[in-house]
């Protein structure tokens, strides 16, 4: 699967562009994530600054009124929107070269996933709970079977290098996982045994907690 940016522009009024902009400048400024000096063939961070003030000095001058200020403005608007989203490229190319990280790395940037799929295969889900910091974990049951789920998280470079942790052992198919810390990628997985028979375990699925 690859990511794609929601930027959402269209719906934002200039003030609003100013400050969602002004965000995605600072969080990306302050991650390793985004470390390259100037991402080419995107725009720099610091590019991307100075057309966000240019933005805002125009926006100020169409408090005055006048046609001159309003279509300047028009222009520098076109240049935001241009600039932010060759700057969802950069982010969304650095997303899905790292996709254990995908997630984690848009949060970082401040922009938001165009789908933030839930983790699913045929017979186990992983979604979001109601809470903040909250997962809930669940298998297709099986009469009379235990259950075990387990957990992971960190930056690493393949899912063979995650160290599992137990969460639950038990008869019921589903878990409610919670103390996570929003922004930070967690992987799970889970085990069924029948007739003290314990199957492999399932594949690892991973989703950002919100």
């Amino acid at each position: 699967m690859r990511y794609q940016i929601n930027l959402g522009l269209r719906q934002q009024s200039v003030p609003v562009k100013i400050e969602t902009g002004r965000s995605i400048i600072k969080r990306m400024s302050s991650s390793s994530f985004f470390a390259a000096p100037n991402p080419l063939p995107h725009p720099s961070l610091a590019s991307v600054e100075t057309v966000i003030d240019d933005m805002e000095s125009a926006f100020l001058l169409t408090k005055d009124g006048g046609k001159s200020a309003t279509e300047l403005l028009k222009k520098r608007v076109k240049a935001y929107v241009y600039a932010i989203t060759e700057l969802s490229h950069y982010v969304a190319d650095v997303a899905n070269a790292n996709p254990l990280q995908a997630e984690t790395i848009i949060v970082a940037s401040g922009m938001q996933a165009k789908h933030f799929t839930k983790a699913t295969i045929p017979d186990f889900s992983v979604k979001h709970g109601t809470l903040s910091g909250t997962v809930m974990l669940k298998v297709r049951a099986t009469k009379r079977a235990v259950y075990i789920f387990e957990m992971s998280s960190g930056n690493v470079g393949s899912v063979n290098e995650l160290v599992w942790k137990i969460i639950s052992i038990g008869s019921k198919a589903s878990v409610i996982v919670s103390g996570l810390t929003p922004g930070t990628t967690y992987y799970f997985r889970y085990a069924k045994v029948v007739n003290n028979v314990q199957d492999d375990f399932s594949d690892a699925m991973h989703i950002v907690a919100v």
